[in-house]
C-alpha cells in the first residue's frame, strides 16, 4: 500500500536524524512486517539505535533480542551488557532480567547476592514480575547461599 511505504520511507527519515521514536516505530514495522516484509535484521538494527541513545525499554528489549533471538549472534554477555545498561537507570524489567542472569549465571558470574540485590530493587518500584521472582528465589535459594558470589562465566563488563 503507498501510504505504509510513504510512512516508513518519512519515519526513516527521521530516524536516521536520530528520532527515537521513529527509531521504535522501524522495529515495529519492520519485526511485525506491516506494510514491508517481515525483516527482523532491519527491527534489530533500528533498536540498537534507539538503546544506543540511552532509551532504557529499547536497552532490555535489545538485551532480550541478542539473548534469545536466531537472528542476531547469540551473546549472553552482550545481553547482559545491555540489561545493566537500562537496570542502572532504574528499569525494573532489566533489574529482574539481570537478577536472573546472576542467579543463573548467564553472561555474568553466578551472584546470589547481587542477583537479591536487582529483585529487590525492581520490587521496590512495584514491579508485579519482580514481586514474583523475588518470591520465588527466597523459596528456592537458601539464605546461606543467597551470600555466594560464586561461580562463573563472563564477568559483567
Amino acid at each position: 500500500m503507498q501510504s505504509d511505504e510513504e510512512a516508513v520511507n518519512w519515519y526513516r527519515k527521521a530516524a536516521g536524524q536520530g528520532h527515537v521514536e521513529a527509531q521504535l516505530l522501524l522495529e515495529n514495522i519492520f519485526s511485525e512486517g506491516r506494510g514491508v516484509a517481515l525483516d527482523h535484521e532491519e527491527a534489530a538494527k533500528w533498536w540498537q539505535k534507539a538503546a544506543e541513545q540511552g532509551l532504557v525499554h529499547a536497552q532490555h528489549n535489545l538485551g532480550l533480542y541478542i539473548w534469545t533471538s536466531c537472528v542476531m549472534a547469540h551473546s549472553d554477555v552482550k545481553a547482559a551488557q545491555w540489561f545493566k545498561k537500562a537496570a542502572d537507570e532504574g528499569f525494573s524489567p532489566a533489574q529482574c532480567t539481570l537478577g536472573f542472569m546472576f542467579e543463573q549465571g548467564h553472561g555474568v558470574a553466578q551472584n546470589y547476592s547481587e542477583a537479591l540485590a536487582l529483585y529487590r530493587k525492581a520490587a521496590d518500584q512495584e514491579d508485579a514480575g519482580a514481586h514474583c521472582k523475588l518470591g520465588h528465589f527466597l523459596s528456592m535459594v537458601s539464605p546461606s547461599r543467597r551470600h555466594s558470589k560464586r561461580h562463573g562465566s563472563s564477568a559483567l563488563v
